[in-house]
C-alpha cells in the first residue's frame, strides 16, 4: 500500500512539474537550461583537480554557454549548442570520476569494455569530419583530445583496468558528440518549398 501511495504521489508531482514547465516561455526555459548547465559546470568540474583535458572542457563549456545565450530560444542553433554543452559536460564528468575515484571494482568485464572501445574507435574516426563542418576555432583541439582519451582508454584496457578504460572511452565519445552538435549548429535550415 505504501509503495502504491508513493508511486501515486510521485506521478502527481511529475504531472504538476510538466504543467508548470508548459507555462514557461521558451526564453524562460532557455535561461533555466543554461543556468543548470552552469551549475553542472560549477558543481562537477570545478571541484576536482586540474588536468589539461578538464581545463579545455571547462573553458569550452563556458564559451558555449555564452554562445547559446546569444541565440534565440527554440531556435535550431540554440538546441544544437545546448546539446553540445550537455555532451561536453558529460565528457568532463567522466574525467572527473577518474580523478575522484582512481579505479573502481569492475563489474562489466573485458568483453563489454572491448565492444564499447570499438564503438568509440569508430566515433573518433568521425571527429575530423565533424571538426571540418563545425567551423569552431578549437575543433582541432577537440579532435586531438578525443584521440588522446581513446588512446588512454586503450592503454587501460590493455592493463586490465576496464572501469578506467570505459571512463576514458566515454569521455572521448562525448567529445566527438560535442563536435557533431557544433557541426550541426552550422547547418543552414532550408525553407521548405511552398505548394503552389
Amino acid at each position: 500500500m505504501r509503495r502504491a501511495l508513493t508511486i501515486a504521489v510521485s506521478f502527481f508531482l511529475l504531472q504538476a512539474d510538466a504543467r508548470a514547465d508548459r507555462k514557461k516561455t521558451p526564453e524562460q526555459r532557455q535561461r533555466e537550461e543554461l543556468r543548470e548547465a552552469q551549475r553542472r559546470l560549477d558543481r562537477e568540474l570545478k571541484t576536482v583537480a586540474s588536468s589539461a583535458e578538464l581545463d579545455f572542457i571547462r573553458e569550452r563549456a563556458r564559451e558555449l554557454i555564452t554562445r547559446a545565450a546569444a541565440e534565440p530560444a527554440n531556435s535550431y542553433k540554440y538546441d544544437r549548442l545546448e546539446d553540445a554543452i550537455d555532451d561536453l559536460l558529460d565528457a568532463g564528468e567522466h574525467l572527473a570520476q577518474l580523478l575522484r575515484h582512481g579505479d573502481q571494482k569492475d563489474t562489466e568485464g573485458q568483453i563489454k569494455t572491448a565492444r564499447e572501445l570499438e564503438a568509440t574507435y569508430f566515433r573518433v574516426t568521425q571527429a575530423e569530419y565533424f571538426a571540418g563542418l563545425s567551423k569552431d576555432r578549437h575543433a582541432g583541439q577537440y579532435v586531438k583530445i578525443a584521440r588522446s582519451l581513446y588512446q588512454s582508454a586503450r592503454r587501460e584496457y590493455d592493463s586490465g583496468r576496464y572501469w578506467r578504460a570505459r571512463r576514458y572511452s566515454d569521455a572521448s565519445s562525448e567529445l566527438v558528440k560535442t563536435l557533431e552538435d557544433l557541426a550541426q549548429s552550422q547547418v543552414r535550415i532550408p525553407t521548405p518549398p511552398e505548394l503552389r
